[in-house]
């Protein structure tokens, strides 16, 4: 650092007493900055600001008289022209006597213009309120007649056009001979200043709000993520969970675990309840939807069963859906996770399967048991067929209970079939089908129930065949149960019909068959509900059109088994009804052949009947007997089998239900493994009749399954097709009819 004693130039003094006086760093700073002495530095200062109004006012002097050139007043005024704060001083009443450049530039005012009236009246006539500002109440004012300086005093100023400017201002009473002359005044515009930090407190105040908003959201946010009765979790990216409303706690138990990555869910014990192949399975940490969501993954609806950790013997079934957190850039920042409680909806759900189950088996041994009894009673009818009795009561009788027998087994079968759909057990055998030709057949199969009621029967069928894949007698019974609700509805001098086309349907060529009528007809809320099974039109107390509500169940459960659809449309009450199904035409067939009907009556048979009901029994063994052949009977499969092994025959009719230790299908393998009884020919005669009872039956060795109530003449031409197919030769004049 300089000796105190060194010699510095006027100027050089003058630049550190100008930059000490702007105050743009501490002193300390300002004398290391011109490696001077902090005592030079305060000094320099002091003699600037103590001579500079003298200075101004003296008249200018040659730098040649010897003086230093701070004290000088042509110096002090190039300095304080120089300056970027303004400096003015001002007389003893108030007028501005000098003003340097910079406060000229701030003000707007020339020279002239500032010294023409007190400086108080041209820029700080008024508070910042708009309230005028007296003169006296001025502390730059009163600075000279109460003699104190004025330091760091904010205030506004006006400027020449009226417009403000912030200012920190400075003023210094200077006296001659005792007497008070002139007030320094130094002002710095501070405008920018005083916007930035109204700014930054203004962000402050609005960091603030935003901050206790924030929080007010949050909390809001916690009250509704403890009010949902949905589990949420919230994970990191790293799998680290953090958050969990209060559903979820309750869901897997209060001693949750905390976990930190996703390695770590292999404390949680799960298993899948999806009833797919992975059922019963236990999750993997990655198999979780937490972890699946954190790869990317939208995870619906993953059904598992879990074990809450603060009663893990006690099993939840719950549904997670998961989703990724993405940031504004789709990178992933964690994943978020809704868990429900659905543990009492599958215990209720298992609890309608079962019952459902139980509904279906009930139905199954329902029809067993209206068949079995139905078994003798159409016997009997055939038996009177048979016979021809001359007396016409007795015929007009045995013609009434035929149709009665036909309708109770129709609703039988009806029953069955809607239970087999239901459940997805009916099985088709589809092949190659003129729907044509099974229309034709079906209306003509109705056409003399439906005209002896009165009603005529029209039949609009195309000329050409029209080729379906589909199983000729389910498509049959479509049509059947269509015409059998149209007559039912239908009375003396209506009409219905029955038309098959092709139309155009958005997957291709449609054969489209309609059963229309002009009877009762339907209201419109009916026709919505129509398909449901056990749904009817209303009927009075009679109920003269009868029925269980589940014929259009079947058209609609068997159409769509198809790949079709079916429709219905009535104008209203009284303006009839139509009907419409639609099937997918394939590509055109040949017309398959099938073995077809057996013609001819079959020779003289040694035929044992097997049967646990005596009625049954004893009517299917005069029946046999009536045509010819010699019958033995037995009530239960042991007894059956010995009486086979003893009589030889060539045909068994057995039940499948027996009493005993051996059941029907018994009955059959051990004929079956016989070798003397190999070309016995064996029928199943039974009440079930499901698909599963049908293939039991040929596994067990069986050549045929009927399902009792069965006509004769059906009984008589499964035997002979079946005979045929052994290649015996036991029946008369027979043919095969392709």
């Amino acid at each position: 650092m300089r000796s105190d004693h060194h010699y510095y130039p006027a100027s050089f003094k003058a630049a550190v007493a100008l930059a000490a006086l702007r105050q743009e760093q501490p002193l300390e700073e300002l004398a290391a900055r011109f490696s001077v002495t902090l005592d030079q530095v305060r000094e320099w200062s002091a003699t600037l600001e103590q001579h500079a109004g003298a200075a101004f006012t003296q008249p200018t002097r040659s730098p040649e008289a010897g003086e230093d050139l701070l004290d000088s007043s042509e110096m002090a005024k190039t300095i304080a022209e120089n300056s970027t704060q303004g400096f003015a001083m001002m007389d003893r009443r108030g007028y501005c006597i000098y003003a340097n450049k910079a406060w000229l530039d701030m003000t707007g005012y020339s020279a002239e213009e500032i010294a023409s009236q007190p400086l108080h009246d041209l820029v700080h006539h008024h508070h910042p309120d708009g309230r005028p500002y007296p003169m006296e109440d001025c502390p730059i004012d009163r600075a000279l007649p109460e003699n104190f300086d004025v330091r760091a005093h904010e205030d506004l100023f006006f400027r020449k056009d009226g417009s403000t400017f912030d200012v920190a201002c400075a003023a210094s009473p200077i006296f001659r001979n005792g007497e008070p002359a002139y007030t320094i005044i130094e002002i710095r515009d501070v405008t920018e200043q005083k916007r930035q930090a109204r700014e930054l407190l203004s962000n402050e105040r609005r960091a603030v709000q935003l901050a206790e908003a924030a929080e007010q959201r949050q909390r809001q946010l916690d009250a509704v993520l403890d009010a949902t009765p949905v589990g949420i979790g919230v994970v990191d990216t790293r799998g680290r969970i953090i958050l969990v409303n209060r559903a979820n706690r309750e869901l897997w138990g209060l001693n949750l675990p905390m976990v930190e990555t996703v390695e770590q869910y292999a404390h949680y014990q799960g298993w899948w309840a999806d009833g797919q192949a992975r059922h019963g399975q236990p999750l993997q940490p990655h198999d979780w939807a937490l972890a699946r969501a954190l790869e990317g993954e939208s995870v619906d609806n993953d059904i598992v069963e879990i074990a809450p950790f603060d009663r893990p013997a006690t099993r939840k079934t719950i549904a997670l859906s998961a989703r990724p957190i993405h940031d504004e850039h789709g990178a992933i920042r964690g994943a978020v996770v809704a868990q429900v409680d659905i543990t009492l909806q599958k215990q209720a759900e298992l609890a309608l399967r079962q019952a459902d189950r139980n509904k279906d088996d009930f139905i199954a041994i329902l029809a067993h048991e209206l068949r079995n009894p139905l078994a003798p009673i159409r016997a009997a009818v055939d038996l009177f067929r048979m016979f021809e009795p001359g007396n016409p009561v007795l015929k007009r009788a045995t013609e009434a209970m035929a149709r009665q027998v036909t309708h109770i087994t129709r609703l039988v079968d009806d029953l069955l079939d809607v239970a087999r759909i239901s459940r997805g057990k009916i099985e088709l055998r589809c092949a190659p089908c003129d729907i044509v030709r099974v229309v034709t057949q079906t209306a003509e199969d109705y056409r003399d129930p439906v005209q002896a009621n009165g009603v005529d029967l029209r039949i609009a069928v195309a000329n050409a065949p029209l080729w379906v894949h589909g199983d000729g007698a389910r498509l049959a019974q479509i049509v059947g149960n269509l015409l059998h609700n149209a007559a039912k509805f239908t009375h003396q001098g209506n009409r219905i019909t029955v038309h098959v086309g092709e139309q155009a349907g958005p997957d291709g060529p449609q054969a489209v068959v309609e059963v229309e009528d002009d009877g009762a007809g339907m209201a419109p809320e009916l026709v919505e509900t129509l398909f449901l099974p056990f749904i009817q039109a209303a009927q009075g107390l009679d109920r003269s059109s009868g029925g269980l509500g589940l014929g259009l169940a079947l058209v609609k459960g068997l159409t769509e088994l198809h790949g079709g659809t079916v429709s219905a449309h009535s104008a209203g009450p009284g303006l009839g009804a139509r009907f419409t199904v639609r099937l997918p035409i394939r590509a055109a067939a040949a017309r398959p052949g099938g073995a077809g009907g057996v013609h001819g009556r079959l020779d003289a048979l040694r035929i044992v009947a097997i049967d646990d009901n005596q009625d049954a029994l004893e009517m299917l063994s005069l029946l046999f007997s009536a045509s010819g052949h010699t019958v033995s009977t037995a009530y239960d499969g042991a007894a059956g089998l010995e009486l086979i092994r003893q009589a030889r025959p060539d045909v068994v009719v057995c039940d499948i239900g027996l009493p005993g230790k051996m059941s029907g299908y018994d009955v059959a393998c051990a004929v079956r493994g016989a070798p003397e009884l190999s070309d016995t020919v064996l029928i199943a005669l039974s009440g079930y009749g499901q698909d599963s009872d049908r293939r039991q039956s040929a596994a067990a060795g069986f050549d045929a399954h009927l399902v009792k109530p069965v006509s004769y003449p059906e009984l008589e031409e499964e035997v002979g097709k079946a005979l045929l197919e052994l290649g015996r030769a036991l029946v008369r004049g027979a043919d095969l009819r392709a």
